[in-house]
C-alpha cells in the first residue's frame, strides 16, 4: 500500500512540474465567435453580448458541436454552419439556431444568425461538381405533439452579403403518443407514432436514406 502511494504521488508531482500544453489554452471557438462578439464578451464557447442580434435586448449565443461545412450556394463558396442556443429564443424557435459563417481567404466571416433553423441532425451530399446540399432531420414538440421531417437547407445570399436558411421539406411525420390524455377525440383509435431519424447518403447519388420508427 505504501509504494502504491508513494507512485501516485511522483505521478502527481511530474504532473504540477509539466508546463501546461498551448492547446489547452486555446479556444477553438475564438475565431468564429471573435466575428461577432467583443473578446471581453467571449466565455469558452460563449458570447455573452453578441452583436448585431436580431433582438432589442442583449443576447448571449453559445455555439453547439454540431457544424456542417460545404459549398451550399451556386456561387460556389464553403459555408459552416453552427449549431447555436441563446437566452432569447423561446421554444417556438428550439431555443437556439444557427450561425452561418462564409470561408474566404482562410478565414471565417460571419454572415448572419437564422433563429429556430437548428442543424442537430443533417448530412452533406454532392449536388453536382460544383455544389453540395445540407439535409437535416428537423423537429418540434408542443402540447405532446412531436413532429420531424426530413428537409434541405435552402441557402440564399442578399445584396449585403447576409445568408439566410428556408426549408424544403421532402417529408414530414408526427408522434402523438406524448399527447395521449391531452385532447378529446370522438374516435376509438389509439395515438400513433411515425418518426424520422438518422439520415445517410443513399446507394445513388443525390439520394437520401433516413431510418423510420
Amino acid at each position: 500500500m505504501k509504494s502504491v502511494r508513494w507512485c501516485i504521488a511522483f505521478a502527481l508531482a511530474l504532473g504540477a512540474a509539466l508546463p501546461l500544453a498551448p492547446a489547452a489554452a486555446e479556444n477553438p471557438d475564438q475565431p468564429l465567435l471573435s466575428t461577432f462578439c467583443d473578446a471581453a464578451n467571449i466565455r469558452g464557447s460563449t458570447c455573452k453580448r453578441a452583436k448585431t442580434y436580431p433582438s432589442a435586448k442583449p443576447c448571449d449565443v453559445k455555439l453547439g458541436k454540431d457544424r456542417y461545412s460545404g459549398k451550399f450556394l451556386a456561387a460556389g463558396s464553403t459555408l459552416l454552419v453552427v449549431n447555436y442556443e441563446s437566452g432569447c429564443e423561446p421554444h417556438a424557435t428550439e431555443f437556439g439556431g444557427s450561425v452561418v459563417f462564409e470561408q474566404t481567404a482562410g478565414r471565417y466571416n460571419f454572415r448572419g444568425y437564422q433563429p429556430g433553423y437548428r442543424v442537430n441532425d443533417c448530412i452533406t451530399i454532392a449536388r453536382n461538381e460544383r455544389q453540395d446540399r445540407l439535409i437535416c432531420v428537423t423537429g418540434h414538440m408542443g402540447q405532446g405533439e412531436l413532429e420531424s421531417g426530413i428537409a434541405e437547407m435552402v441557402f440564399t445570399q442578399g445584396f449585403a452579403g447576409d445568408i439566410k436558411l428556408a426549408l424544403d421539406f421532402f417529408v414530414t411525420a408526427e408522434d402523438t403518443v406524448g399527447a395521449y390524455g391531452s385532447n378529446t377525440v370522438a374516435c376509438k383509435e389509439t395515438s400513433k407514432y411515425f418518426g424520422l431519424a438518422k439520415p445517410g447518403a443513399g446507394p445513388r447519388r443525390d439520394t437520401v436514406t433516413i431510418d423510420i420508427a
